[in-house]
């Protein structure tokens, strides 16, 4: 410190930078950091290789992937891939260096690195089972939906042909469609059984499930044509039923119409043309009844009900129906 130009000077000043013994000190300090440094640079330089991996977002990455379409062969590979480079980083990465005189301990860096290895090989067979797990679930639902119609009972004949053509042309081709995908499913499987993953219990339930059902389905669709039948010719005899009371209900109303002739006087048209109407009411009933009858014989393929003795009566009520109407008062035909 005696040879510092500031001792000589009495009066208390700050350290000049400038200062040769100070400017050397530095330079030292500098020296000794930068060199103090080096086994740091070693150690980034050696391990720079390893940032990609390090960095990785394994749930990015996952969520990248699922988005597209993977074979269980692709599947394989890439895990494969996975995996020899984990092994492979086992190998290559110790558990501490030596840099020159210091020793580094990298076994957080090496357990970091390993690890996010082999998280990514498990994301990637977990991505995949769900993705299968889903498809066998669509499996289900659609032979839960298949089961849901074969339970249908109805009252339209309409319906009952729909669901005997939907279980006769379209049963079996679903059925068949369905065993392909489970069949395929059950061979994807293959990929855990290769890298011993653990697939979740109710993973294996459901897709054997999805596998058996298929012969179940057809033992249920054929029984479903049977009761199909029966309700076809439970209705076919409603509809022969009501054709024969038509026949009947036409026959009361002709002698309804017929009746109408008693009715002369005219000053008692307000009390009459409710009467009237009635008849005409029950006439128009007829022949709406009889349209749904000839439409039921239609979808049933019989001939169609030629009921000339209604059509007549529709033609013969109708004058009654103007004279008590206008006699009554009103001021419009309906």
């Amino acid at each position: 410190m005696p040879s510092l130009n500031y001792a000589t000077v009495s009066l208390l000043e700050p350290l000049d930078e400038k200062e040769p013994l100070f400017m050397s000190i530095d330079a030292d300090i500098k020296k000794y950091i930068k060199l103090a440094l080096l086994p740091v640079d070693s150690y980034v330089q050696l391990y720079k290789k390893y940032t990609e991996v390090w960095n990785l977002d394994v749930d990015e990455f996952i969520e990248e992937w699922s988005a597209e379409e993977h074979s269980s062969q692709e599947v394989r590979e890439l895990v494969e891939y996975h995996i020899a480079q984990r092994k492979q980083l086992e190998e290559e990465i110790p558990d501490e260096i030596q840099i020159t005189g210091v020793k580094l301990v990298i076994e957080y860096v090496r357990t970091g690195i390993i690890r996010r290895k082999r998280r990514l090989c498990n994301a990637l067979l977990d991505s995949y089972a769900s993705k299968l797990r889903t498809i066998i679930r669509g499996v289900k639902d659609a032979y839960r939906e298949i089961e849901r119609k074969f339970n249908i009972r109805s009252d339209d004949i309409e319906e009952v042909l729909q669901l005997r053509a939907y279980v006769e042309n379209e049963v079996p081709g679903i059925v068949s469609g369905l065993e392909i995908i489970c069949s395929q499913v059950i061979k994807d499987y293959e990929v855990f059984d290769h890298f011993m993953y653990r697939l979740p219990s109710e993973d294996t339930r459901i897709t054997w499930q999805a596998a058996l059902s298929a012969q179940r389905i057809m033992k249920e669709s054929t029984l479903a044509l049977k009761w199909l039948d029966q309700d076809f010719n439970r209705l076919l005899q409603i509809q022969q039923s009501f054709l024969s009371a038509v026949s009947d209900q036409v026959d009361s109303a002709g002698l309804m119409v017929a009746g109408l002739v008693r009715f002369m006087d005219l000053e008692k048209a307000v009390e009459v043309y409710p009467e009237v109407m009635k008849v005409y009411q029950m006439v128009k009933d007829l022949q709406a009844h009889s349209e749904l009858l000839n439409h039921r014989q239609a979808v049933f393929g019989l001939p169609l009900l030629q009921n000339l003795a209604l059509e007549r009566l529709g033609v013969d009520i109708a004058p009654f129906k103007c004279v008590w109407y206008i006699g009554s008062g009103k001021n419009a035909l309906r």
